[in-house]
Order: structure tokens, then sequence, then C-alpha cells
């Protein structure tokens, strides 16, 4: 499946990943974290070699759901997190990835 979705920090690889969509979720689910988030991987960055999505997703887990590690975080940000609800299926549908990903959704 191709796609592309947007990033919130062009300094990330363009990959075609589930956590970069769940880190565009994320983004829209708490843009003043969004922030927060991008100068933390700035920093990392900064001072160590570069980071990657898994460590975005990573961030976004200790900021804005601390107890969902990395094996959660799709269940978590796709269907159970109520800020992120909201934005998950116009996210998934941009993306083009709402048909495929639906399943992922739990229910309506």
């Amino acid at each position: 499946m191709a796609w592309r979705a947007p990033t919130f920090l062009d300094e990330l690889p363009d990959l075609s990943n589930l956590e970069r969509l769940l880190c565009g979720i994320a983004q829209l689910a708490y843009p003043k974290e969004a922030k927060v988030v991008e100068r933390w991987l700035v920093e990392m960055n900064a001072s160590t070699r570069s980071h990657a999505w898994k460590a975005a997703l990573h961030l976004w887990c200790a900021l804005v759901d601390p107890k969902t590690d990395e094996r959660g975080a799709p269940a978590r940000f796709l269907h159970q997190n109520e800020d992120c609800k909201a934005h998950v299926r116009p996210f998934l549908e941009r993306v083009g990835l709402l048909r495929e990903l639906t399943p992922l959704l739990g229910p309506a």
C-alpha cells in the first residue's frame, strides 16, 4: 500500500509506517503537545544519532498516554483514546488507508 502521511517534523525519515500514522493522529488530537514532541526530537537529534518515528511514538505515549507502550499504541491511538477518536477516520481517509485499516478501528 503506497501512502503518504503529513509529518510534523521534516527531519524524520519519509517512511510509510504505522508509527508515522499514529504520530499524525496524535498531532491532530494534541496540537499544543506536537510542539513539545518536535522540540524533544530536535534536542535528541542534536545530542545523539538521528531518531526516527519509533522514538517519536514513544515521546507521544509518554506525553499524552503514559501507561501506553509501543505495543498498545495502535489500539490506544486508533480507537481507545477519546482525544484521538475524532481525528482517526479523517486522517486515514486523507492518507488513503481508511478502507484498509477500518478493521483496526474497533466499534464505531
